[in-house]
C-alpha cells in the first residue's frame, strides 16, 4: 500500500514446472483408455470411469498450465520485441503471467470443448443421400429379413414352403415387378463357430463376420436388382451385405445355398407408387414368416437415421456449442475490464510520464492476444485428441473433419475476441484520462 493508500502491484511468483502435471496426467489416461479398450478382461466401468477423470483432469490441466505457457510465451517473444507497445505487454505477461491468463481461462475452455463437440459430432451416423444408380439396390425395393420359424430355436430356419408361399403372394401384388430371397451367410473360409468357440476372440470374429455377410441369390434376380454385371456359371451370386445399406453390388460367382441354417433376406422390386411399396410391406408383414426386422427401403432407413439419438446429440451439440461461445466472450471482456480496473494507477503512471495514448492501448491489445494465441492451439489439439479417444476407445465409428458451423462458431469467437480486445484498449485510454490521472499526479 502507497503513502496515500493507492495499491502496488507485486511480481507474482513465476509458474513452476510441476503445472504441466494435471495435463500430461490427463492425456496419458486418455492414452490409457486408447490401449485398455482394445483388451476384453477390463470391464466397461473401469473404461468409463478412467475416461471420464481423464477428460476432467485435462480440462483443468489446461487451466493449470495455462500461466506457465503464457510465461514461456513472453519470455520467448520478448526477445524479437520491436515496439514500446511490445515491450511493455511482454513484460508485464512475464511478470504477471496468472492475471493475464485469468482473462483468457474461460475462452480457452470454451473452445476446448467446442472442438470437443464439434470432432465428436462428426462421428455420428448422419442423413446422407442413398446412391443410386447401375449396381445400387433401387430406393423402390423393400426388404425384410425371415428369421426361424421357432424362434427358441435358432437352427429351425424359415420354412421353404413358407417362402415360395410369400414369394408367389407377393408376384400377384400390383406395382411389384420382382420379388427375390438372398441367403445371409457368411463368407467361405472364414471360420465357424466350432473354430472360434472356447477362444478369445470369439467375439472379434463374430463381428468381423457380420461386417462380412454376403448375400447369395440367382444371377437374374441379382440383375433385376440392380447388379446388371453379375454373372456366374452356376447361376448364383453372392453380393456384400452392405448393398441394402448404402453400398454399389460387388458380384462374385457363389455355390447354390447350403442347407445349413440362415437367415433369409426377401426383397421386392416396385415400381415405386406409394400404394405398391404399401400393399407390398402390408402383405410381407401378414405373410406368416417370423420377420426379424420391419419391411423397409433405403430411403425408409434414411428417414430413420435422420431420428437416431446420436444425430439428435449433434444437434443439442450445436446449441452448445453457441452457449459457451457466447458465454466464453462475455467471460473475456469482463475479465479484461477488471484488469485494467486493478492496473488504472500504472497506467496512469505511464500516462503522465509521456507515453502516447495509441501506445498504451496497443499495450492492452498485446497483453490479451497473445495468452489466447498462445493457448488456444494446445486446446484445439487438445480437444481433438480427447475427441478421438472419445469415440474411437468406446466403439467401432470415427472421427472426421468437424462441419463448416464448427469453423462458423470458432470465427465469431475470434471476431468476438477481437471486439472485447478493441473495447478493453478503448477503456484503458479512457480510464488513464479520467480521475485516476488526477489522483495519481497528487500522489
Amino acid at each position: 500500500i502507497g503513502p496515500l493508500g493507492a495499491s502496488r502491484e507485486r511480481s507474482e511468483r513465476p509458474p513452476r514446472l510441476r503445472s504441466l502435471l494435471p495435463l500430461l496426467t490427463g492425456l496419458a489416461g486418455l492414452t490409457a483408455v486408447r490401449v485398455v479398450s482394445r483388451g476384453s478382461e477390463v470391464s466397461v466401468t473401469t473404461i468409463g470411469l478412467l475416461l471420464v477423470g481423464s477428460f476432467c483432469l485435462t480440462m483443468l490441466g489446461l487451466l493449470w498450465a495455462g500461466p506457465l505457457l503464457t510465461s514461456w510465451s513472453a519470455r520467448l517473444a520478448r526477445r524479437g520485441a520491436r515496439s514500446a507497445a511490445q515491450v511493455i505487454s511482454l513484460g508485464r505477461l512475464a511478470q504477471h503471467p496468472r492475471a493475464a491468463f485469468r482473462a483468457v481461462g474461460g475462452l480457452v475452455i470454451a473452445v476446448y470443448v467446442v472442438t470437443l463437440f464439434a470432432v465428436a459430432i462428426t462421428a455420428a451416423v448422419g442423413t446422407a443421400v442413398p446412391a443410386q444408380g447401375a449396381g445400387y439396390l433401387p430406393t423402390t425395393t423393400l426388404y425384410t429379413i425371415a428369421g426361424p420359424s421357432d424362434p427358441s430355436d435358432p437352427s429351425d430356419p424359415a420354412a421353404p414352403a413358407d417362402l415360395e408361399t410369400a414369394v408367389r403372394r407377393l408376384g400377384d401384388v400390383e406395382g411389384v415387378e420382382t420379388v427375390a430371397l438372398a441367403r445371409m451367410e457368411a463368407p467361405r473360409g472364414s471360420g465357424g463357430a466350432e473354430e472360434s468357440e472356447g477362444s478369445e476372440d470369439s467375439e472379434r470374429d463374430k463381428e468381423q463376420n457380420r461386417a462380412g455377410m454376403r448375400l447369395t441369390l440367382s444371377v437374374e434376380d441379382a440383375r433385376a436388382l440392380g447388379a446388371g454385371d453379375a454373372q456366374s456359371d452356376t447361376g448364383w451370386v453372392s453380393v456384400s451385405s452392405r448393398w441394402l445399406v448404402n453400398a454399389a453390388a460387388d458380384p462374385q460367382p457363389a455355390e447354390a445355398p447350403g442347407e445349413e441354417p440362415a437367415p433369409t433376406v426377401l426383397l421386392a422390386g416396385t415400381d415405386g407408387g406409394a400404394g405398391a411399396l404399401e400393399r407390398a410391406r402390408t402383405l410381407m408383414e401378414t405373410s406368416g414368416l417370423n420377420l426379424t426386422m420391419y419391411p423397409i427401403t433405403r430411403n425408409d432407413r434414411t428417414a430413420v437415421m435422420a431420428t437416431a439419438v446420436e444425430n439428435q446429440f449433434a444437434t443439442l451439440g450445436y446449441i452448445g456449442i453457441l452457449i459457451a461461445a457466447g458465454v466464453s466472450t462475455a467471460s473475456l471482456a469482463v475479465s479484461t475490464i477488471a484488469s485494467l480496473l486493478a492496473r488504472r494507477r500504472v497506467l496512469s503512471l505511464l500516462r503522465l510520464v509521456g507515453m502516447p495514448r495509441d501506445v498504451l492501448r496497443r499495450s492492452v491489445a498485446y497483453e490479451t492476444l497473445l495468452p489466447v494465441a498462445g493457448v488456444l492451439a494446445l486446446g484445439i489439439g487438445a480437444a481433438v485428441y480427447t475427441a478421438w479417444i472419445l469415440v474411437t476407445g468406446t466403439s467401432s465409428r470415427s472421427i472426421g473433419w468437424p462441419t463448416g458451423s464448427y469453423y462458423a462458431v470458432v470465427g465469431a469467437c475470434l471476431a468476438l475476441t477481437g471486439l472485447a480486445i478493441v473495447a478493453s484498449a478503448r477503456a484503458a485510454g479512457r480510464m488513464v484520462s479520467g480521475s485516476a490521472g488526477g489522483t495519481v499526479r497528487f500522489e
